[in-house]
């Protein structure tokens, strides 16, 4: 077994280390509070341990695509900012935010960088 690496704890999350897709996910109608960590945590990354993925398998980066969060709320703002980021041009996040408020803010795209840390491999809209 491993341990949860500190920076990746969330109030809701997908880490996603190697191939394959993680499609059609829906967080819908949630209410945080109290968060200490960070509010989201969605990243496709490079897996810690790339040789041990199997006999003649080989580590390629996976997707994210058509993840929804539907009216999530926070109480308050958390100590540390989200994270949402694809891995390269070709393994983006793909998602859609829609009615989420932290600390009675709605998050639009003016304001979406006060909350969240993204890359460029992201492809994200905000209603």
């Amino acid at each position: 077994g491993g341990s949860a690496r500190p920076d990746v704890i969330a109030a809701v999350g997908i880490c996603h280390a190697a191939g394959g897709t993680v499609s059609d996910i829906l967080y819908e109608n949630i209410w945080i509070e109290d968060c200490r960590t960070r509010p989201a945590y969605i990243s496709i990354y490079k897996a810690a341990d790339t040789e041990n993925v199997g006999t003649g398998v080989v580590w390629s980066p996976g997707k994210i695509n058509n993840v929804v969060l539907k009216n999530v709320n926070m109480d308050a703002a958390s100590p540390v900012k989200g994270v949402i980021q694809g891995y390269d041009e070709d393994h983006k996040v793909i998602m859609t935010i829609e009615n989420m408020t932290i600390g009675g803010v709605r998050l639009t795209k003016d304001n979406f960088s006060n909350y969240f840390e993204i890359n460029s491999n992201t492809d994200i809209t905000i209603k």
